[in-house]
Order: structure tokens, then sequence, then C-alpha cells
């Protein structure tokens, strides 16, 4: 069985989140025409004890509740000692739950979403491509989660961005939270005409978060986050039971700490490539408000830059079908000079609490 992460541990100083004129400087972001990239640093040799090998953590100023994510991706990050993730959080942790809708760890080639809530809140595992790996979403010293294992190797990892990678989607109602997955020569003609209709042409969902859970009583007001971690409990805890390699007389987390501070070279392939990422707001609700929010008023938040990484277009998609819009990032229609605010990075301490 899979092992959920979680997420109220230490991250580990294997990692250490930069701000963005760092990031910029030194090539671990980058906007381009049509599309973003996200990377780590590549180049230095760290101690493994500290301060950690440079990586970057992007969470969006807007807040939703309810809506449907689209990602088209090109490239996720992957590799030994590699935590990436593409998720979504509400404050006050997790009263008002996580949405993990891409992880996974090492070398893993089949994606793991999960859910982590207050207490109260099962899942069927019913009506689902993927396999359940636990049902109780609720999260403390006992519990990790509920979390659906996808079946499909292309879903993560090398064989995701060999395949040149595909699109996520993670629908989010009163009755249920489910994901799909759709590789790159199967993505449904909704989406490919920016209307993009669940019921219509998107099949049975990878993960289908419905059952004994009031979803509105568990999730809340989320900020959108994509983020890299090194090692870690998840990556970490796993290392030794993977072929990545091994530091003689260790366990697998200080191998896993050891294998990243020392080989820079070994991260080329750990990046975010985004070819846009869209939010659309149920056409009977009232649309979500462009405002910002600050981020440090944002549990567990401690610091963040004011500018993003991401370049961002706000606007109505007046096409779609059973949605309307709220486009976070379209390639074509910003300047790749633009930066906006309406993402920001964070700054935080190798060890992060109630994330």
């Amino acid at each position: 069985m899979t092992s959920l992460n979680v997420r109220s541990y230490t991250v580990s100083n294997s990692n250490r989140f930069v701000n963005q004129s760092y990031a910029e400087e030194n090539g671990l972001i980058a906007t381009y025409s049509d599309h973003v990239t996200i990377g780590v640093d590549t180049t230095n040799v760290y101690d493994p004890k500290g301060p950690g090998r440079a990586s970057v953590r992007l969470t969006g100023i807007p807040t939703y509740t309810h809506g449907l994510y689209v990602l088209n991706l090109a490239h996720m990050p992957y590799g030994c000692g590699t935590w990436p993730a593409f998720w979504s959080l509400g404050p006050d942790w997790p009263s008002n739950g996580e949405i993990d809708i891409i992880e996974g760890v090492n070398i893993n080639t089949k994606n793991l979403m999960s859910l982590h809530t207050s207490n109260n809140c099962t899942t069927a595992g019913a009506n689902e491509t993927g396999i359940l790996q636990t049902s109780n979403c609720f999260i403390d010293k006992a519990n990790t989660g509920c979390g659906v294992q996808s079946v499909t190797t292309s879903s993560y990892g090398a064989s995701f961005n060999s395949a040149g990678g595909g699109v996520y989607a993670m629908e989010w109602t009163s009755s249920a939270i489910r994901v799909w997955f759709f590789r790159r020569t199967a993505i449904p003609a909704s989406i490919l005409a920016n209307a993009p209709n669940p019921a219509k042409d998107f099949g049975k969902a990878t993960a289908n978060f419905q059952g004994s859970c009031t979803i509105d009583d568990h999730f809340a007001k989320h900020n959108i986050i994509f983020d890299n971690t090194f090692c870690g409990d998840y990556a970490g805890n796993s290392y030794g039971s993977t072929t990545c390699p091994m530091v003689a007389n260790q366990t697998g987390f200080e191998s896993c700490l050891e294998y990243v501070a020392k080989n820079p070279s070994a991260f080329t392939e750990a990046y975010w490539s985004i070819n846009y990422l869209q939010v659309y707001q149920l056409s009977n609700t009232s649309p979500v408000s462009s405002s910002s929010v600050s981020l440090s008023s944002v549990t567990p938040v401690a610091a963040t830059a004011s500018i993003s990484s991401l370049n961002v277009a706000l606007g109505a998609n007046t096409s779609a079908t059973e949605f309307t819009s709220e486009t976070l990032y379209v390639p074509s229609s910003v300047a790749t000079s633009s930066i906006a605010t309406s993402l920001s990075t964070y700054i935080g301490p190798n060890t992060v609490t109630g994330m």
C-alpha cells in the first residue's frame, strides 16, 4: 500500500524554498511565450545537514470554493529524492481541507491523489478507475488521509514526460471531489474546445472522493499550490525501498538527504513545464473575486514575496458549456515580461508545520 504524505511533519533540511528574485536570477523559474517552467537548483553541492537545495513553492492568492481546475502540463518533476505536488489548501489546516491532485516521490510511475480533512469524512472508493489506498480522509497522528492511486503508468514521472505530458482535471462540487488524468493523445474534445464538460466526455474519474463526507463542511477557500520538495517524511521515508542510490549504513531518509545534497546534476528533470492552468466556476454561482488576499493572513504561511513567477490573466470564458471561467494563466494573452500579483513565491523555514 502506498504511504500517504503527512504535511504537518518536517519537510527536512534537504529543501530550501527561495524568493522570486533568487529564482529568476538562478534560472529556477522562467516564462516563455507558450509555457512556464518551475525548477530547482542543479548546480550547487550542499551540506546534507543544511541549508538545502534551492526550490520554489508557488501559492495562488485567489481563493476558491468549488470549481473545475484544468492543468495542461508538458513536464513534471521526478527523480530520486524529489517530492513534487500540485494541490490546493484551505486555511486553518486541516479544518478547510487539502486536495492533492498530482503527487508522488522518487521514481514513482503512478500518480497519487488524496484528501486530508478534519474528522468525519470518508470515501467509498466507487465509480473510479484508480485503486483506493485508504478511505478515511481524517488526518491526525493515527490517520494519513484518504488516497487513490492511478493505475496508469504514464500518469506520473518519467513515463508522463516521455509521453508528452497530458491534462489533469479536478472537479469540486458539494457532492464530490473528482480527479481525471488524460494522456496527451486522449484529451476530451470539450477541454480542447475551451468548454470543459465533465458530464459530456470526461468519462469515469480516476479518483472519485465521495462517500460519508459532507464536502462543504470540510473544504473551503482554497489556494492553488505548485511545489517541489525533497526527501521529507514521504520521499525520505520511502527512499530506502526504491532502487535510488543508497549510502552505506544509513537509513533511507539519511541516504535521501545525502543524495540530494551532493548530486546537483541529478535534478535536471526536476521541473514543472506548464502550458496553462484554468480555473472554472459553476455557471450558477457568483463569479469568484479577483481581489488579492494577503498570503500572510492565510494559515500557515509565514512569509511571502509580493510578486509572482507565473503570468496571470483574469477574465471570463463565456464559451464554457457547463462552467464560467476565471483563467489564471493563458500564455497567448500575456506578455512574457508581465509579472502580476495573483501568485506568490513562498519563503519559508526548512521545517513547515500545518501544511
